[in-house]
């Protein structure tokens, strides 16, 4: 079976990256910030032991009013082989 690697076709590695030249400082008029929260849960095995710990990053929806919040979402995920 010939394979891509094999056949000597790889898919290029690209990595783009968008600079801004300034961060933003202030908030539109009539916009607040959403506060956000870190939620920590422990996974255990069936015998009790810890398997592994995580955490989240969640934003409190609560603060948010209808037809004005609700227009853009932003959930960045980051894998660890990417960093």
């Amino acid at each position: 079976m010939v394979t891509w690697s094999k056949a000597g076709i790889f898919k290029p590695k690209v990595l783009a990256v968008k600079t801004a030249e300034h961060e933003p400082l202030l908030l539109p008029l009539g916009r607040k910030t959403i506060d956000l929260k870190w939620l920590f849960k422990i996974k255990r095995h069936p015998d009790g032991a810890i398997a592994r710990q995580k955490g989240r990053l969640v934003a409190k929806g609560c603060s948010q009013v209808l037809e004005c919040d609700f227009q853009e979402t932003f959930s960045p995920v980051v894998k660890p082989t990417t960093l």
